[in-house]
């Protein structure tokens, strides 16, 4: 077990997996996360920045050099699924018993739900189910940050649909 890598040993031992969020009815799924490149208004090397963006998302090369040299590659789910095909072949599935993640994120993509809107004090609600999860167990945690959004959002004037 010394010669493997941290994820192969975390996998070994936990036997961890990733499954589709459950549905009751229409599957339907967030978008939690995602990455966006810009090339801010005056650069100096906008034409070749902007470049550069378009290789690094479009592009085979630009794709495996993302994820070669990196002890933790990032998992985000490229939005052209021909891109999608050449992560989940360089990602390190160790971690996950040799599932492609690819493969499973890419069947949700037409369950995202595209006029999701985050509540105003989101980042409140999670700093608050994150203490009182440290605290008080997950139950707890759930309970503070529903209670830290009806706040966040009555503190604002707003009303709560029921």
């Amino acid at each position: 077990m010394a010669n493997r890598s941290p994820n192969e040993r975390i996998a070994i031992v936990l036997k961890w997996a990733a499954a589709p969020m459950p549905s009751w009815g229409t599957a339907a799924s967030g978008n939690y996360g995602g990455t966006s490149y810009g090339v801010l208004k005056g650069s100096e090397h906008a034409d070749a920045a902007a470049e550069f963006i378009t290789w690094l998302t479009t592009d085979k090369a630009g794709v495996e050099a993302r994820l070669a040299d990196l002890d933790s590659p990032s998992s985000a789910l490229p939005a052209d699924p021909e891109m999608r095909e050449v992560a989940a072949a360089k990602f390190d599935t160790a971690y996950l018993n040799g599932q492609n993640l690819y493969a499973l994120a890419s069947q949700q993509v037409d369950t995202i739900v595209p006029d999701w809107t985050w509540g105003p004090n989101q980042m409140d609600v999670y700093t608050a189910i994150q203490d009182e999860t440290a605290k008080s167990g997950f139950t707890r945690g759930i309970e503070a940050g529903q209670q830290k959004a009806e706040s966040g959002i009555a503190e604002r004037g707003l009303k709560l649909a029921q």
